[in-house]
Parts: structure tokens; sequence; C-alpha cells
């Protein structure tokens, strides 16, 4: 009985929980998609509106480029004949320009020009007094601001009309004198194209300028009117046409029109400043969420199909868990009589398996106790760890610069171990006044094996480094020390240079290291390919050869370790050599210190989320020559 009520219980739980779920997703889902489709309408509208826009724009653009242009080639006319010339290639490349007028400013000895658009030809009227607009004509003229006015009425043809005027320079007479041109360009061929749109079934758009009148609307008795003639029609307690003009701001708001028959509609606008006015859009709410509302139908029926099988489905399985339960019991009975406690038939299922798990809780408890030593001797090893690591790091040159009192080179390194220790290390000294001593080096593996052997190696190097002997007889004796009688998986690959700091000259022995790299001053980067033997520690009396290369003032040696170059991404590529070549290419200039951290921040960039797999260290040492070199220079 008490496996029933249990299963029971359950059920109905799971069975509540699916019934709030589903009326969540439906609810949320459905103005989440309402939202989505108010945004892909504005969208829609937007697009399908902007095209029809966008030749007007284009062309108004395309004026004021080409007038402008006119206006900056001051010397070049000389004459007004070249320069009314170049106006009526202007009226040409735009079909829309219904006039160009040309303008004198302070003379009267010269005649004002008026440019009409008749058809296909242009007629050209001299001294003319009386033009199509007198008033605001007359005051572009004395105007002496430039550029787009709003759109206006043109009271004799009807069109509606966006001017522009500028300043221009021309020679007449051998002297320099000023015009205005105002060239006045017709909206109506870009209006026309709006009057057999329809949005959805009956929306509809309406485009109002800036300066208060309507510029379209289907009702075509209204084109020419005031925005308040619209306004008795579309505006709304919180919506307000002569706000949404003044403010040109864009947004989508659900109105209830005259218009529309106060249904709710939704309308979306945005301003348009080519033609230096707004458009809205109206368009009835059931037109595009009808499809929408017959999806959610479809969706509430497929809920409650798919909610009902998961709600059998979960009946069944919920009657086939609890069952095992007796199972679970007996077990817990047999661990009780193992462990010496008895139980009471009389309790029920869940206090059976509680007490079992309370007696299992104090026997976790003492096996963590037993535990607790050896975590302890964890703790010790990892102190341990932490003490190699400090002791590994306090060898490596890390407080730069290093030799402040030095201006005849600068340098600076990283060392970036894979774990607490690595097997990489550096170093930068002076062995004589005239003389800087590199060192780089990456021992076989990580941890601290391959840490107490670049530990020997880097102090080996410091005892045998000296001004004199030869750099590839250094390598040799480094080898011997490192070389043990019998085979050994242990070696290093090093990198030993001597930096001649009056003459630059840069003498070096490759024991298959990385190849450093030489920044030079005129932003050219060289790779020292020579390698002269192989890795320090493999056998005895291996012979070692040397290089040398003459480093000029501001050129940069890089040396690094194969962590750089064979870094890897999330998908497994390297870093590799030509991503660090265009690293230093592009801050040839910079300080050692600041090229390091930038090689060191693209390599973690390119890195991103993939785990480190290897020690990383990267040195740099700029070259700025003696103070004699400089003299003789």
């Amino acid at each position: 009985m008490r496996r029933k009520n249990l299963s029971s219980s359950l059920t109905i739980y799971l069975l509540v929980s699916e019934i709030v779920l589903a009326v969540l997703i439906i609810v949320i889902g459905y103005r989440f998609a309402r939202e989505s489709a108010y945004r892909n309408l504005a969208y829609k509208v937007k697009n399908e509106l902007s095209i029809l826009i966008e030749p007007i724009s284009y062309k108004v653009l395309q004026t004021t480029e080409l007038i402008d242009l006119l206006s900056k080639q001051q010397r070049a006319f000389q004459n007004q004949d070249e320069l009314i010339h170049q106006l009526e290639l202007v009226m040409e490349l735009n079909p829309d320009i219904i006039s160009v007028g040309f303008y004198p400013l302070f003379s009267v000895q010269e005649d004002n020009i008026l440019m009409l658009r008749d058809f296909d030809e242009y007629n050209i009227f001299k001294n003319i007094k009386v033009i199509h607009n007198p008033g605001i004509e007359a005051s572009l003229i004395n105007n002496q601001s430039t550029g787009w006015t709003s759109i206006f009425q043109d009271s004799e043809s009807s069109h509606q009309i966006i001017s522009y005027s500028q300043n221009i320079s021309y020679w007449s007479d051998n002297e320099e004198k000023k015009a205005k041109v105002i060239c006045k360009i017709s909206l109506n061929p870009a209006i026309h194209t709006f009057q057999n749109i329809k949005l959805n079934k009956s929306g509809f758009p309406v485009i109002v300028s800036n300066s208060g009148f309507i510029l379209y609307h289907p009702d075509t008795e209204l084109i020419g009117h005031s925005i308040d003639s619209v306004g008795v029609r579309i505006n709304n307690q919180n919506f307000n046409v002569r706000d949404v003009v003044k403010n040109k701001r864009s947004d989508t708001k659900i109105i209830f029109p005259a218009c529309m028959g106060h249904k709710k509609s939704v309308v979306v606008y945005w301003p348009v400043e080519s033609i230096d006015s707004t458009i809205l859009a109206i368009i009835p709410e059931s037109e595009f969420l009808a499809g929408l509302n017959h999806i959610l139908v479809l969706i509430i029926i497929g809920i409650l199909i798919i909610g009902g099988l998961n709600v059998a489905i979960t009946i069944y399985f919920l009657v086939r868990l609890v069952s095992p339960v007796d199972e679970l019991v007996s077990g817990s009975q047999k661990y009780f009589h193992d462990v010496g406690v008895g139980w009471s038939p009389k309790k029920n299922e869940i206090d059976i398996l509680a007490e079992g798990i309370e007696i299992m809780k104090h026997r976790l408890e003492k096996f963590q106790s037993d535990s607790s030593s050896k975590m302890k001797d964890s703790a010790e090893i990892e102190k341990e760890l932490n003490l190699a690591r400090e002791i590994e790091m306090g060898m490596v040159p890390t407080h730069f610069p290093l030799y402040p009192q030095r201006n005849d080179f600068e340098c600076y390194g990283k060392l970036i171990p894979a774990k607490i220790v690595g097997g990489d290390l550096f170093d930068l000294f002076l062995v004589d006044e005239n003389h800087l001593f590199i060192s780089i080096c990456d021992t076989l593996g990580k941890g601290i094996p391959a840490a107490m052997f670049s530990v020997v190696t880097r102090t080996l190097i410091r005892s045998v480094a000296n001004s004199i002997t030869r750099m590839g007889k250094i390598m040799e004796q480094l080898n011997e020390e490192l070389s043990l009688e019998g085979k050994s998986d242990m070696f290093v690959t090093v990198f030993l240079a001597r930096l001649n700091l009056k003459t630059g000259e840069l003498v070096y022995c490759n024991a298959g290291h990385q190849h450093p790299l030489i920044a030079r001053n005129d932003k050219s980067v060289e790779e020292l390919l020579d390698s002269h033997g192989i890795p320090v520690g493999v056998r005895k009396k291996n012979q070692f050869r040397e290089s040398s290369i003459v480093l000029n003032p501001g050129d940069s040696l890089v040396a690094f370790t194969d962590g750089i170059v064979e870094e890897l991404d999330e998908i497994g590529e390297f870093f590799g050599n030509q991503r660090l070549i265009s690293v230093i290419r592009n801050n040839t200039h910079e300080t050692p210190e600041i090229l390091v951290n930038e090689i060191l921040r693209s390599v973690e960039t390119f890195r991103s989320k993939a785990e480190i797999t290897d020690d990383t260290t990267l040195l740099s040492v700029k070259y700025w020559g003696s103070e004699d070199e400089e003299t003789a220079s």
C-alpha cells in the first residue's frame, strides 16, 4: 500500500508540474513569438519602403557631391561659361533636378542665369528677376549659409521640392568672383512610387516632412496639407505625429487610429534624413498576427498530445521505478545485519533507507579521519613543490632593468612553467664590461626532474661562461659535465650567445634549440638558422661549432623555447614561426619588455581556452651600441 501511495503522490506531482510547465511554455513562447513578429514586421516594412526611398536619397547625395566638388575647384573655371557648362552636366546626371540657378554675388554687372528643365532640353534665361519661389530664392541668395533646405511645395508646379545652395568661385575679367548656385530637386518621382504600395492587406505608408506637411498619403487630397490633418486620423492618447516628427526617433507602437476604424494597429516610424522627412507605416495587428494565432493553436494541440503521452509514459516508468525500493530495503537489511544493527519491521521504506544512510555517513567520517594523514602528506608534497618553484624562479632574472646604469643595451625575459615547476630556464649576465652572456635552455620533459636538470645546466653555464673562450668550446665543456657514463633519458637543448657591447658582434652556438630571431630596426626579421650540434647531455665527446652576426643599433635578439611556436589552439593548430615573426615585425621598435609581453599576449589569445601543454620561455635583448660607435658614425 505504501508503494501505491508513494507512486500516486509522485504521479500527481509530475502531472501538475507538466501542466504548469506547458502553460509557461505557451505563454512565454507566445509573447516571444509576438515580439519577434513585431520586429520582423518593422524590419520588413523598413526594408520595403527604404528600397523606394533609396534612389532619391542617392540622387540627393550625388547632387551634393557634384556641386561641392565644383565649389572646391576654385581656380578651375576661367570664365562663367565653363562653370555654367559644368552645371548643365550636373542636371544631365540627375533627371530629378528641375532647375539650377546661377547668381553672382557682390556684382551687378554679372548676369543671373536660371536653367529650367523642359522635358529633355534646357532653356537658359538671362536677367531673370521673377522665379518660381522668390521668397525662398531670395532668402537663399542673401543667406550666407549653404546646404539643403527643408522640403517645400512649389506653388506653380505643385512639386514637392528640396533645394540645395552652395557658394562657387570663378574667374571673370582676370578677377576671381563669387556666385551662389541654387539647385532644386523634385521629390515627386520618388513619392509617386508609393501610390500602389499595400502593406499586408490594408496597411499603408505616410510620409511627413520635418517642416510640418504631408508629402504622401493614400488619400491624395491630404498631400500638401498640414501635419495636423494626419494627426486627426492617426493620433492616439499615447501617440502624437508631431512629436514623432520633432524627436526624429525610430520605434514601433500599438495604436487605435480612426483611419483603421479604431482597430488595434501597429505603427512603424523612422526618420529619413536624406529627404528631411519621417515615414510612418500603419498596419492592423490582426493581419500579421493571424498566422501566428493559427500556429499557436497548433502548438497548443501538439503540446497537449505530447504532454499526455509524456504523462502516461512517466506514470508507467514511475511505477516500475518505485517497485525496486523493496530490493533496496532488503539490501539495507543485510547491511544492518553485517554491521550489527537491528531494524524494526514497523519502519517504512524511507525510514529504513534514511537510517542506512546515517550509518554509512558515520562510517564515511571514520574513513575520512583515517585518510587525513594521507592528505597531510599530500600537503607537504605541494609545499615542497612550491618551494622548488620559488628556487627555480629565483635563478631566473625577474627584476628589470637588469643593469639600469647601462644604456648600450636593454633586456627582458619571462618564464611560464606548464606545471608548478618546469624544465625551461634562461639567463642574462655580464661576463665583463664589454660582453653580455645570453643563455636559454629547454630540458626534455616537465616537472621536478626537468627542473633539477635545468638548474644544474644554468649553474654550469655560469661557471664556464667567459669573454675569451670560443663559444663552441664552452658548449663542449657544458656537454661533458652533463653527459653521464651510461645511457640517460635526460638531455637539454641550449642556445648560448655572447654579445660584444662595443662592436655589436653576436657570437652564438645552438645545440638543438629553437632558432632565435633577429628583429632589425628596419622592421625586417632574420632567423638564425645555423645549428651547431645535438642537444647536450646525450653523449660525451661531442664537438660544437659557432657562428656570428653583427647587430646594428636598434636591432633586437629574440630567443625562445618550443612552448611558444608549438602552442596549440582549441582545434589543435600550432602558433608557428610565421605568427611569431608577424608579431615581432609589428613591434620591432618597441622595448624588449613590450615586445616580450606582446608576444605572450598573442600566444595566450591564440591558445584561448586550450590547456597549456608546455613550458613557455621568451627573452629579448635590444642592442643600442656604445658611445664610441655613435661618435664614429
